[in-house]
């Protein structure tokens, strides 16, 4: 079996919340991208998920998944209405449909099922005989006692597997009581909870899925679907699980499975199951549920009451067809949590918790009733010793055979929590167990019954890699998991502090030959399963989060991690050790929700955890971690390349050097704002960047120059940033120079290291090899400081192109430094560019000429545009100018006025071509004082001036 490709997104479990999250973050990362971007092409689905070839799910993961893929109504809304979620939206809409129930119902029903079977099967009940010895062999008192004592159990029992108040103001969620509670109503009958019902007609209830949803997987998808594959996992019982008793429980069949390769020594445990929706069209192999860990040997029995074995039979279970399941039908299968119900070996355990405080309860019942008050006095002694003698036993010795009694009718009663499947001809079909009595046809069916894949795997992330053995090359996961319970990472992986995450991460992660069947611990009993550790974890050696995002009013907490992962074995998967790749993971938590909507104020803590979350992933930057580990918007290095005539003849106008570049990749129409800065120089020499942005149709833009030398770092020169807009398919070019003719000849060599969201770069000296300068490039969130900069409007093509656009509404702070040695004059006209030409002009007279040099003196000497500044030498930053705001509209060029009265204006003196300043970052200019055919050392830091652009009109 192989999928499509290795890159791949997963959803975990967790009902309804998480299915909150998981829309808050695509919608959320979907309504950023359209903000950040300036675009027209329609921004939907296709723009997140066109990088991946995968999209995987478990139990509400899958819901959403198979949603997203397959209605165009709910992918549609979550794209473009994804703010009215709540209201007119899906969550909106399941409010509608969901009606909060109270366990009360489903306990009565269950009551009711369990005093029948009491009443009926009086004689034939555990301890009856040494209840009927100790009373004299009265038979009436026998059998008021052994009613009362096992009818005063069941109802323990029931409390005990109903355990939580669905209305309970602090709702506890690793119990099925909830979602007993929530499917009761939705029964097929009305007498049993069945989990079919409230995923078919609730959940798949939005935008009419119910029915639309209801046709075979092989229907057509949304087209960005098509090509994915889609891989949602399940779990199977090995253990005893029923099928079906008769309505006196006289009989009752019930379905074992055990290993036939026996990778583990564990025969009672939950295995794992992959269901893998290939893409559609010609030339794939067929839609498979897959048994990760082998062929299964299917052992059926009939009992009686007591468990007493009657007949057995046996066949063998391989991977499945699911051609003929419905998408609800996979849904149902991977979300029935509460499946483990039918499974007999949950309730001995129940049972023994129902008899820990039950003497006071029986004697309670006996002594209040009837028949017990009108027996003489010597009998009364005698009933209540022989009921405290039976309550003894009922704990001890009698345990195994008091679990037979009750565990086959609560068994039956919650069949319907997991899905019942049909297995003949090799195909899995969602149907109601076969039921005429016969063993053998029974087994020719192949009743079993599946469930979730929480017990095995809930974030679908071992599901995936146990997929990828066809796949060469690295793997890249994003993992989105959503939890309402919190584990560690510990100390001694990190080698640092503990990292609180989502439950279920840390189960992905350990060393070999670590137990592969664990207990799974949040159910009564803790059944095993088999164990998703696939990745070693020495992963999260020296990790922390690289963004975090922490909602305080709501408890929301969302981490992002990036982890180089490496697998290791484990057959029960099918994962082979030693695969490469990247984890990405999206940690979400808050401890006071719950998986469904069974609490009073279920949809209330659900809107404000998805308010939460968009918060985070749209106005805290979330966005950018989602698209680029989405591979939606990510940068690439580019080496340069000579076949490419294009560049070479901007290489050549360059002086003939190679220049480096970075591209944008990703979905078409994304685009973002960035910034490059200088981190530290490591050289005396000046050592510059010019940096051009290059269009799809090879167009060079100038953006700006940035560097300076080690001598400067006090002034802060080298730590001006640039600010500017890449698109997807637009690409970064750096074009390294210094002050000398030697360095102008040097061929300097870039090195990269990726990081998330950005790139640590390094300019390196090829002859010394020596690093000279440390870059940052990174992506500027949206509504960050920098976020409200202003961007520059003019495309220039020419570092000598020293202006910028502003309106007469916006303010302006100038920040000015002089490392230099003499005392200038700094002051800003404005000026007419012609829009054909670009040539410069000022009050009519062109840039270059003796009229333009007077024109501009004159105005600087009577401030008509700005009060002049006189600059100290070796002066440091220091806000020079406050709230400076232009007359009108237009272009204006800083102004240099030296001490040697030479005047240098929008990068030009007097003599043409010449360029005394230099743009040096986002607003930021820089001039040289010294005319530079006059003996200038071109390191352009005599006068750097730094605008701050805020208050748009």
């Amino acid at each position: 079996m192989s999928t499509s490709g290795n890159a791949f997104a997963t959803f975990s479990g967790g009902g309804w919340n998480s299915h909150t999250v998981s829309s808050a973050m695509v919608g959320g990362a979907l309504d950023a991208a359209r903000k950040s971007s300036q675009t027209t092409v329609e921004l939907g689905m296709p723009t997140l998920f066109d990088g991946i070839d995968g999209l995987a799910g478990n139990s509400g993961g899958s819901w959403f998944v198979l949603m997203l893929t397959y209605s165009q109504d709910f992918a549609s809304d979550l794209a473009n209405q994804a703010s009215d979620w709540f209201s007119t939206g899906y969550m909106g809409q399941q409010q509608q449909l969901i009606g909060i129930t109270s366990k009360q119902a489903a306990a009565t029903a269950l009551n009711g099922v369990l005093e029948s079977i009491v009443a009926q099967n009086v004689s034939s009940l555990p301890l009856y005989d040494q209840i009927k010895s100790a009373v004299f062999g009265n038979t009436d008192v026998a059998d008021f006692l052994a009613t009362t004592i096992f009818g005063t159990l069941s109802k323990a029992v029931i409390d005990v597997v109903l355990a939580a108040t669905p209305d309970s103001a602090e709702p506890e969620v690793e119990n099925i009581a909830g979602l007993v509670s929530l499917s009761y109503n939705e029964s097929n009958d009305g007498k049993t909870p069945n989990w079919m019902k409230i995923v078919k007609d609730v959940a798949f209830g939005s935008y009419g899925m119910t029915e639309k949803l209801s046709d075979p997987i092989t229907m057509n998808r949304l087209d960005w679907a098509a090509d994915k594959s889609l891989i949602i996992g399940a779990a199977k019982p090995m253990a005893q699980t029923i099928s079906y008793a008769d309505s006196n429980y006289l009989n009752s069949f019930v379905e074992a499975s055990t290993s036939v390769a026996k990778l583990v020594d564990a025969e009672s445990y939950y295995t794992p199951i992959t269901m893998v929706l290939q893409p559609q069209g010609e030339g794939y192999p067929e839609d498979q549920l897959i048994f990760t860990a082998g062929d299964l040997n299917l052992n059926y029995e009939q009992r009686g009451l007591l468990g007493q074995d009657k007949a057995q039979a046996t066949t063998t279970l391989s991977n499945l067809s699911i051609d003929e399941l419905s998408i609800i039908d996979v849904a149902t299968i991977s979300g029935s949590f509460a499946g483990a119900a039918s499974v007999l070996e949950t309730y001995p355990g129940l049972v023994k918790a129902a008899t820990e405080q039950l003497e006071s309860s029986i004697n309670s019942a006996i002594e209040s009733n009837g028949i017990y008050q009108a027996l003489p006095g010597f009998l009364q002694r005698t009933v209540m010793t022989a009921v405290d003698t039976v309550v003894e036993d009922i704990g001890a010795s009698a345990q195994d055979t008091v679990s037979a009694l009750f565990s086959v009718p609560l068994a039956n009663f919650m069949a319907d929590m997991a899905v019942p499947v049909q297995t003949a001809d090799g195909k899995a079909v969602v149907a109601e167990p076969y039921k005429n009595g016969d063993l053998q046809d029974i087994v020719n069916a192949g009743n079993v019954r599946l469930l979730d894949g929480g017990y095995t795997d809930n974030t679908a992330v071992a599901n995936i890699l146990g997929q990828l053995k066809g796949i060469d090359g690295p793997f890249e996961v994003t993992a989105f998991v959503n939890n309402t319970d919190t584990a560690e990472i510990p100390a001694a992986w990190t080698g640092h502090d503990a990292l609180t995450v989502g439950t279920d991460i840390p189960m992905l992660f350990g060393t070999e030959g670590d137990a592969l069947v664990r207990p799974f611990e949040t159910l009564p009993g803790s059944p095993l399963a088999a164990y998703p550790a696939i990745f070693d974890q020495s992963a999260w050696q020296s990790e922390k989060p690289v963004w975090s995002y922490v909602d305080t009013a709501t408890n929301t907490v969302i981490d992002y991690y990036q982890l180089d992962v490496q697998t290791i074995n484990n057959p029960l998967f099918g994962v082979e050790a030693n695969k490469t790749g990247v984890l990405n993971v999206f940690s979400t938590y808050n401890t006071g929700s719950g998986p469904g909507p069974y609490f009073a104020n279920a949809f209330d803590i659900y809107e404000n955890i998805y308010n939460a979350t968009r918060t985070g992933i749209i106005s805290n930057g979330g966005y950018i971690h989602v698209l680029e580990s989405l591979g939606s918007m990510r940068l690439e290095w580019s080496q340069p390349d000579a076949s490419n005539d294009a560049r070479v003849a901007r290489d050549a106008a360059d002086g003939g050097h190679d220049a480096s570049q970075i591209r944008m990749i990703g979905s078409d129409g994304l685009s973002s704002k960035m910034t490059l800065s200088v981190k530290e120089v490591f050289t005396d020499q000046d050592i510059f960047l010019d940096i051009y942005k290059i269009d799809a149709a090879e167009k060079a833009s100038f953006v700006g120059t940035i560097g300076g030398s080690a001598q400067e770092q006090d002034m802060g020169h080298q730590g001006l940033f640039d600010l500017f807009r890449l698109g997807v398919g637009e690409t970064l070019e750096f074009r390294p120079h210094g002050t000398s003719t030697e360095q102008a000849q040097k061929p300097f060599v870039f090195d990269y290291t990726r990081g998330d969201s950005a790139y640590a770069l390094e300019v390196i000296d090829p002859e010394t090899q020596a690093v000279v300068m440390a870059l940052d490039l990174a992506y500027v969130p949206l509504e960050s400081a920098k976020d409200g900069l202003f961007v520059d409007q003019t495309e220039r093509d020419d570092v000598s192109d020293a202006y910028i656009y502003l309106k007469s509404g916006m303010s302006v702070d100038f920040s000015l430094q002089a490392p230099a040695a003499m005392q200038n004059t700094f002051s800003m006209v404005q000026i007419e560019i012609d829009e054909t030409t670009g040539l410069i002009s000022f009050d009519g007279h062109l840039q270059d000429t003796l009229e333009f040099d007077q024109a501009v003196r004159a105005a600087i000497e009577n401030n008509t545009f700005f009060d002049k500044v006189e600059v100290e030498p070796f002066s440091a930053s220091d806000q020079a100018v406050t709230g400076w705001q232009p007359a009108e509209d237009g272009y204006y060029a800083p102004v240099l006025l030296t001490e040697e009265d030479n005047l240098y204006v929008a990068g030009h003196d007097l003599v043409a071509g010449s360029s005394q300043a230099r743009v040096v970052g986002h607003c930021a200019f820089a001039f040289e004082d010294v005319a530079i055919r006059s003996g200038a050392d071109c390191d352009f830091n005599d006068l750097i001036i730094q605008m701050n652009v805020y208050n748009f009109a």
